[in-house]
């Protein structure tokens, strides 16, 4: 009976130590917790107006740098995803526009199209300067419809003479 009477009284002290510990313990965690959460709320003020900013990065030019230099790759990051969007909706607007131009002919001259595909044309444009094809590129639809004229006039031309040339040689004339 002694030894239970000694375990239970052993057993209880230790059992009370150990409730103390725990105790000291959690008064030492809160303690630091809130030591920690009082610092934290004095140190971290973020800056609002371009003065503290720059107080701030005068006072941690370390972490300032590395601020810096994060922002500057997140920024690169953006500028070359609109630098393809804005090469995008460029070639968009130049296929549009091309598209309205070839329209716009092709209601003038209906003909355009043969007229475009037909070795004649290539032709005059292999014989007219470089300098002259680089101007017709950029012309615009009116100045375009009358190079068309101008071509159309001079296959007329060239057709009539082919069959005046034909009606001669059959003796017709």
């Amino acid at each position: 009976m002694q030894k239970k009477k000694s375990f239970k009284k052993r057993y209880g002290d230790l059992r009370r130590h150990m409730q103390d510990k725990e105790k000291s313990w959690e008064d030492k965690f809160k303690q630091l917790e809130g030591q920690l959460k009082e610092v934290t709320q004095k140190e971290i003020k973020l800056p609002k107006s371009d003065e503290d900013i720059e107080a701030w990065a005068n006072k941690y030019p370390d972490v300032a740098a590395i601020v810096e230099t994060i922002a500057i790759k997140k920024a690169r990051e953006q500028s070359a995803g609109l630098e393809d969007r804005v090469k995008e909706i460029d070639e968009m607007r130049a296929t549009a526009s091309r598209e309205k131009a070839e329209a716009e002919l092709m209601r003038a001259h209906p003909d355009f199209g043969e007229i475009r595909d037909s070795d004649e044309f290539h032709e005059w444009a292999d014989e007219q300067p470089s300098g002259y094809k680089m101007h017709c590129m950029r012309m615009t639809v009116t100045l375009v419809q009358q190079v068309v004229q101008l071509i159309c006039i001079k296959q007329t031309k060239t057709l009539k003479q082919k069959n005046l040339q034909a009606l001669k040689m059959l003796h017709v004339l």
